[in-house]
């Protein structure tokens, strides 16, 4: 069952890749995931669930088999939403920040924010993360004046940025853009940050 729902999910961000498959089919997918309606809805919960789950916060602890196998599935969520957001017009986009309940709220900010604070030990998934953040800033006033004003946003930003630094060059520019749009003077010299910039994972997807 583990399998198939990884395989599953592997699948699902290939086809929202516009550099993995055409074009049409790439953007059919993502509207399936981002507006999902009548028999579209279960990419979208399934998405949607994987990207809250994050595998931490269980009581009582999980072993690691089924960790590890949560943590996945939440990385592939990250990717699939990236894939998805770059896919979908401005409009679409605006539309979509503007009226949907789930990024009304602070749900999806949250998420995106709390994997870049863990950019030190996931450094992959920060970057998915940075990239939907910065598509969604560029896309909605609504939301930026949010991250702008919330706790804590612009340091998460700026660690992401350092350790892109470090090793992840992907992660810094894209770190740099969602600064940019924030706002400020912000310089990855200013960040107070001690540790190594090392990821738990090995080169590649894991």
């Amino acid at each position: 069952r583990w399998d198939a729902q990884l395989l599953g999910m592997e699948s699902l961000q290939c086809i929202t890749d516009a550099t993995r498959t055409m074009h049409e089919v790439s953007r059919t997918a993502a509207k399936m995931v981002l507006m999902g309606e009548d028999n579209d809805i279960l990419f979208r919960h399934v998405v949607i669930q994987a990207l809250i789950n994050n595998g931490e916060g269980y009581r009582p602890p999980i072993d690691k088999w089924e960790r590890d196998h949560i943590e996945k599935k939440h990385r592939y969520a990250l990717a699939i939403l990236s894939n998805c957001l770059s896919q979908t017009s401005d409009d679409t986009l605006r539309h979509i920040c503007e009226n949907d309940s789930w990024f009304l709220g602070d749900i999806v900010l949250d998420i995106l924010i709390t994997e870049l604070t863990r950019a030190p030990s996931k450094v992959h998934n920060a970057y998915w993360a940075a990239k939907c953040l910065a598509e969604l800033l560029r896309a909605s006033h609504d939301l930026r004046c949010r991250a702008r004003n919330g706790v804590g946003v612009r340091e998460a930003v700026q660690l992401a940025q350092f350790v892109g630094l470090c090793g992840h060059e992907l992660l810094e520019k894209e770190a740099s853009f969602v600064l940019e749009l924030l706002g400020g003077d912000d310089q990855v010299g200013r960040i107070h940050f001690y540790g190594d910039c090392v990821d738990d994972s090995p080169l590649g997807w894991w």
